[in-house]
């Protein structure tokens, strides 16, 4: 219990200290989610569906990327790629509902 209250205390820390950097990445997950949301618009016509994928896709294809590398130059699995795809979908629909 300590030990997660001191890395929670860490974190924070680095949230403060980096709050421009992570609102810059925060905006552009957001505007990636926007810019797909439009291209989405050409194939599936119905809006809820649309978003519906791109909150399943999304998150999946932003850390399967970093995974591949990782699985390519380790020959191992990224550590933490589950909770990495979560943490993605939490910021992306936490954006969304503070957006619009």
């Amino acid at each position: 219990m300590l030990k997660q209250a001191a890395i929670y205390f860490v974190l924070s820390i680095m949230v403060v200290l980096f709050t421009r950097y992570v609102h810059l990445a925060v905006v552009y997950i957001a505007f990636l989610f926007t810019y797909c949301n439009v291209f989405m618009t050409l194939l599936i016509d119905t809006p809820w569906l649309q978003k519906t994928l791109l909150l399943i896709i999304l998150p999946l294809v932003m850390t399967s990327v970093p995974a591949i590398v990782v699985q390519w130059i380790t020959k191992k699995k990224m550590p933490y790629h589950l909770e990495l795809t979560w943490t993605v979908w939490l910021i992306l629909v936490t954006s969304r509902a503070l957006i619009h």
